[in-house]
């Protein structure tokens, strides 16, 4: 991580300049919210180092032949093609909500279908499926304009 170096060369430089090609990085290391584990670390060990280096980020538009951009690149792909696992100790929110929908969705048509009750409404509502003509979820039958 490139804060990670510039701590390591904290005697050599007081200021430092990040340059990054991709704006959604930007945003998330600004964004006091995000639950990204290699985001959050970005971010407070930039916070640590800011009371004694000076470090500013910037955006440079990618794929546009400046070199110590593509070099980056080239080293990202490389970094890239190693078989590393990151250990995730937290997901988004958003993605937490979609996971526990889809498993009372999944709760609930596994109840719909072992259920001896309601044999008569099953013949007209059958349990959603991907070949069922009706939609299923919370939000299937809402008006898009």
């Amino acid at each position: 991580m490139t804060v990670d170096w510039i701590q390591r060369q904290r005697q050599k430089k007081s200021s430092n300049a990040i340059t990054v090609d991709s704006k959604a990085a930007l945003l998330a290391i600004a964004n006091k919210h995000t639950t990204q584990p290699l985001t959050v670390a970005t971010r407070l060990k930039t916070i640590e180092l800011w009371n004694s280096i000076s470090i500013t980020f910037h955006w440079v538009k990618g794929h546009a032949g400046l070199k110590g951009n593509e070099r980056a690149d080239y080293l990202d792909k490389i970094a890239a093609s190693y078989n590393t696992t990151i250990a995730y100790d937290a997901i988004p929110i958003n993605r937490g909500k979609q996971m526990l929908e889809e498993y009372y969705i999944k709760t609930w048509e596994a109840t719909y279908i072992n259920s001896a009750n309601a044999s008569h409404t099953k013949l007209f509502i059958p349990p959603s499926s991907t070949d069922s003509p009706f939609p299923s979820g919370p939000n299937s039958f809402s008006h898009n304009s």
